[in-house]
């Protein structure tokens, strides 16, 4: 659908030099352009000389006979990495490429700027392009000039080689920075921000859990298509845990710590229902995504990648469709089950439309810029309770219940000064509607609380081949992470249960690298007892004492087997009570299942039961990817046993609140609250949030206008408050979440019907209600996806709850 950028009236022309004046001038003169304010010489390769020599400058003509800004028109094709690392921004200019809109403004009066071969008097040497920064479109001028050796150019370039568009719009956004060397290293969503101004998301794929969970899976599968439907340039990429790592293919030929542009998302259409079809879990059709590697070759090596077998069962139209080619050009597809088994980071960037002439949605922008400022705008984070309210504050009114928000929150980058690191910033919201209230928790900047950590290994003869391997990659890349003033240890068990050490030790580099030897030589040996390894690591970390440490820590176990108990206590209930006795000081178990016959819902179970959480491995996917994930979230503990209270006068006035007492706060993530105040008069409401951080006791005191800050919306039919379904959908999952840890049938039962009557009752669809077709005496509640305003409320509750 076609759509419009950010309105071009605010352009401003960056160091002042003007394309029209500069060529004309050199018409008149009959020269060729030189830009001193980006000369061709080393200052502009590099912050510091030496670091790679013979770089000989040279105009296009110089390269090749026939130059061209563009040949045959733009297309991912164009855009070929070169020395330099900034895969970042060559992904992102390959995802341009596939948008003529947007190109177009980047690259504007395309065919003027171009050589003209009937007109070669009319050729200066200059060019100019456009960048969307911080609120305003910013031309950057450039002459011709790009960097060489042997003739060849050394940073980005096309296969055709008289085609110099990518090249030229390097140097541009090079010169935006200071010099090429500042883009080495950086964020895909900035560069997507700044070709189209537009509001870029990271989603972390790991946290959603969409590799295990089928539903949350086609979930993310519509939203892509939905944004590639809506001009969203996409990108993914999968981080490199370490230098030696960096720029690594995995074993199906994917690069780490590098970026592919996404080309196409597509459900493709098999021949006829087969069993193939079957286990793709589709009656004719599999939901595929094509990638691009910007370098231009090196493609995925598993299904469905170029020549595979598996298209040999896609009919010959269905091929020419998508436009299939087996080329070595860097494209290729895939399954999007594999997708996100195998990718980390999907960096989506949305092109907000605010034409008011659109027939499609349109969204009104606003913008404020502020800066942190001493002595009395700047109280850093939600630690410093004294300073936390000088922060700057914004109001804001919603004036209509149809209405969606987004915020975006930008700081000046300050790429190009070597050394130097953006700094960490975010922002809290707190709403307020018709006697219902939601608040999102999001403190940054915040001190990890040292961390006593046992890691409990299952090698038992079930963990033997793919899932042991899998766990010394899970160890290799956890032990990595751990921080300087944790402490650790190791229990191996399979048979028995044996400790590597008996004590914990400094998390040093010295002693993690003993530990990641110790990893290395496990083999699988033995039966599987994982009763008497639980309690026995229980015991361990329960006798370990803070003496000779200072501040607050924080002590857990993760634990990493299958889930097959095959010696000793067999019973997975009587393992769980087992457990829930001896864990009477409540340490946090964080579990790992390996394996695609692992017994998934019992080490769920012992983790949930125990303030954790769990993730499935699967044998074909890279384990240390998903660990990477997996422990970034436990392993960033920064407040513990947080509790909030929202007081009127220091009087409760919460009624039927969500869950307000957390075990652990992870930096990264966040706590949503809702619920109904008791009192409607309230005029001042105010939150306390408590807890203990890394130097102890933690208090922050927040009050909020409720009056002023937020109108009351109206209603839209028969669909409840915003904030009202909000609340209603937080208790239905935290009713859940209870519901899966006890053992009790009758209060089991009794969570279950709470969360159906209220599923039911505010239309949500649960595991609960999904086989409900009708309920006595009420109406059809009518297909979810087709309830215009319940598919408005999905998208609001995803956003919240992502």
């Amino acid at each position: 659908m076609p759509f419009k950028l950010p309105f071009l009236s605010s352009t401003r022309k960056h160091k002042g030099q003007d394309y029209d004046k500069l060529k004309s001038d050199c018409r008149s003169k009959g020269n060729l352009f030189i830009d001193t304010e980006f000369p061709p010489d080393d200052r502009s390769v590099f912050h510091t000389q030496g670091k790679l020599a013979g770089v000989v400058w040279k105009r296009p003509k110089q390269i090749c006979d026939n130059p061209k800004l563009f040949v045959e028109g733009a297309s991912a094709g164009d855009v070929t990495q070169g020395r330099i690392g900034n895969c970042w921004f060559v992904s992102a200019a390959s995802c341009l490429a596939q948008n003529k809109e947007i190109w177009h403004n980047v690259i504007p009066n395309y065919k003027e700027q171009d050589w003209n071969d009937d007109k070669p008097n009319d050729y200066q040497g200059i060019f100019y392009f456009r960048f969307w920064r911080y609120g305003e479109w910013l031309e950057v001028v450039i002459d011709d000039f790009l960097p060489t050796v042997n003739d060849e150019l050394i940073f980005i370039h096309s296969q055709s080689k008289n085609e110099f568009w990518s090249a030229l719009l390097e140097k541009a956004y090079a010169k935006l920075f200071g010099c090429y060397e500042a883009l080495d290293g950086g964020d895909l969503g900035e560069a997507l921000e700044d070709f189209t101004g537009g509001v870029s998301e990271q989603i972390d794929m790991v946290k959603l859990g969409v590799a295990d969970n089928p539903e949350e899976r086609a979930t993310l599968y519509k939203k892509f298509g939905k944004e590639m439907d809506r001009n969203s340039l996409m990108a993914a990429s999968i981080p490199a845990l370490s230098s030696d790592e960096m720029e690594s293919a995995t074993s199906t030929g994917l690069v780490k710590g590098h970026a592919y542009g996404v080309t196409a998302v597509k459900n493709i259409h098999l021949e006829n229902q087969t069993m193939f079809s079957r286990l793709f879990k589709s009656d004719n059709k599999i939901p595929m995504i094509r990638l691009r590697n910007p370098w231009g070759q090196g493609e995925w090596k598993g299904a469905f990648s170029d020549g595979s077998e598996e298209w040999n069962k896609i009919p010959e139209e269905e091929k020419k469709r998508v436009g299939l080619t087996f080329e070595e050009d860097g494209e290729f597809w895939m399954s999007f089950d594999d997708y996100c088994q195998n990718f980390v980071h999907t960096a989506v960037c949305r092109v907000v439309n605010t034409s008011m002439f659109s027939i499609n949605k349109t969204w009104h922008e606003g913008s404020a810029h502020g800066e942190w400022k001493k002595p009395d705008r700047a109280g850093g984070c939600a630690n410093n309770r004294d300073t936390f309210l000088q922060n700057p504050q914004f109001l804001f009114d919603i004036k209509d219940a149809e209405d969606d928000v987004m915020f975006h929150l930008l700081q000046k980058t300050i790429r190009g000064k070597e050394g130097s690191d953006n700094l960490t910033v975010g922002f809290t919201i707190i709403q307020v509607v018709d006697g219902y209230f939601v608040h999102f928790f999001a403190p940054e900047g915040m001190d990890p609380i040292p961390k006593d950590v046992l890691f409990i290994l299952d090698i038992s003869y079930s963990m033997f081949g793919t899932k042991i391997q899998q766990q010394r990659d899970a160890m290799d890349s956890i032990l990595q992470d751990l921080y300087e003033g944790d402490r650790f240890n190791i229990m191996e068990f399979s048979t028995r249960a044996n400790l590597w050490q008996k004590t914990l030790l400094s998390a040093n580099t010295e002693n993690k690298q003993k530990a990641r030897h110790y990893v290395r030589k496990m083999k699988a040996t033995g039966w599987t007892d994982i009763n008497t390894a639980m309690l026995r690591g229980i015991e361990f970390l329960n006798s370990i004492t803070s003496e000779g440490t200072s501040g607050n820590r924080m002590k857990l176990l993760v634990f990493l087997t299958d889930g097959q108990a095959s010696k000793g206590e067999h019973n997975r209930d009587n393992i769980l009570n087992n457990i829930d006795k001896k864990n009477i000081k409540g340490l946090p178990v964080f579990s790992l299942a390996f394996g695609n016959d692992a017994d998934y819902e019992f080490v769920k179970k012992v983790a949930v039961k125990n303030k954790g959480v769990a993730r499935k491995i699967f044998e074909d996917s890279d384990a240390s990817l998903q660990i990477k994930g997996f422990y970034n979230e436990i392993s960033s503990s920064s407040l513990q046993n947080v509790s909030f209270k929202y007081l009127d006068k220091n009087t409760d006035v919460t009624v039927n609140a969500t869950k307000m007492n957390f075990d652990t706060f992870f930096n990264g993530k966040e706590i949503v609250i809702a619920g109904k105040l008791s009192d409607d008069n309230v005029q001042v409401l105010n939150l306390i949030v408590t807890g203990n951080g890394v130097d102890g006791h933690v208090e922050l005191e927040v009050e909020s206008d409720i009056k002023s800050r937020v109108p009351e919306l109206t209603k839209v039919g028969d669909l409840e408050k915003i904030t009202e379904r909000i609340w209603a959908y937080l208790t239905i999952k935290q009713l859940l979440e209870k519901s899966i840890g006890e053992t009790n049938e009758a209060d089991k039962k009794k969570l279950n019907d709470k969360a159906l009557e209220m599923s039911l009752k505010y239309k949500f669809v649960t595991p609960l209600t999904s086989m409900v077709v009708t309920k006595p005496d009420e109406r059809d509640l009518g297909a979810y996806e087709e309830n215009e305003d319940a598919g408005r409320m999905l998208n609001l509750i995803f956003i919240f709850n992502h």
